[in-house]
């Protein structure tokens, strides 16, 4: 797995940007990503799937965490998780 600093990889650069602002770069919907909660109701990172350039590539977004979000029930509204704001990317180009 590749980490950014950057963005790079022929995809959006994601650091210091919101999820929102990654999202309307890549061209993607509300539903393409997968929230990810790490402990269980601690929304930590965001991932979605690149098919821009070669083999689609998971790209998985950590965001500076806050307690907004924070969800017992494991539901986050899409306004807040737009504006959560990325501080680093992960590449999985091998599959996954």
């Amino acid at each position: 797995m590749e980490h950014s600093k950057n963005g790079g990889g022929g995809r959006p650069g994601g650091v210091g940007k919101t999820v929102g602002q990654i999202m309307e770069e890549a061209g993607l919907e509300f539903g393409d990503l997968e929230l990810i909660d790490e402990p269980p109701g601690k929304l930590r990172q965001v991932a979605y799937t690149a098919t821009g350039e070669g083999e689609p590539r998971r790209i998985v977004l950590l965001l500076r965490y806050d307690s907004s979000l924070f969800s017992p029930e494991r539901e986050w509204a899409r306004d807040l998780v737009r504006a959560a704001v990325v501080t680093a990317d992960e590449t999985d180009a091998a599959g996954w």
